[in-house]
């Protein structure tokens, strides 16, 4: 069992079970006994699918404490999405590698997959911020606002 906390301060618990399993696919269409797949790799760097998974995984805890899913939604930022997709990886690895012992190599390869393709896009992206050029963009915005035109003609 793995859990998350949620920016209210709730702390919920993400537990994979045959009845899981059943109820997941029925809400959402995604067969968490595939998780593995390329098409569900897809989706557990998907947030907005993540918590669809997740509140099917977690609605009968929300409905003891009356909390529907707009209740849970609001309170899904950053880092909660950040936490609920670590907590949703790691309880599909444990249940995985429990039940099918077969796929353990298999999981452990997709998760170092899923890390490099995550450093990647993180690498990418420093770089992208990086390369801008602050000064250049401020004066380009302050001639933009005085009217002039933008390659410095008359």
């Amino acid at each position: 069992m793995h859990r998350f906390t949620d920016a209210a301060g709730r702390e919920w618990r993400l537990e994979i079970t045959q009845a899981v399993i059943k109820r997941c696919l029925g809400d959402t269409g995604i067969d968490l006994r595939r998780a593995y797949t390329d098409q569900n790799l897809a989706m557990l760097r998907d947030p907005f699918q993540i918590a669809d998974v997740v509140w099917s995984m977690i609605e009968k805890q929300a409905a003891e404490n009356t909390i529907d899913q707009d209740d849970f939604d609001a309170a899904l930022d950053g880092t909660t999405f950040e936490a609920m997709g670590l907590a949703l990886r790691d309880e599909l690895t444990v249940f995985f590698r429990a039940a099918r012992p077969e796929l353990a190599n298999s999981i452990n390869l997709a998760e170092q997959k899923m890390r490099l393709s995550e450093k990647m896009i993180a690498e990418k992206y420093h770089k992208k911020v990086e390369d801008i050029d602050i000064v250049k963009l401020v004066e380009d915005l302050m001639t933009q606002e005085n009217g002039a035109p933008k390659d410095g003609t008359s």
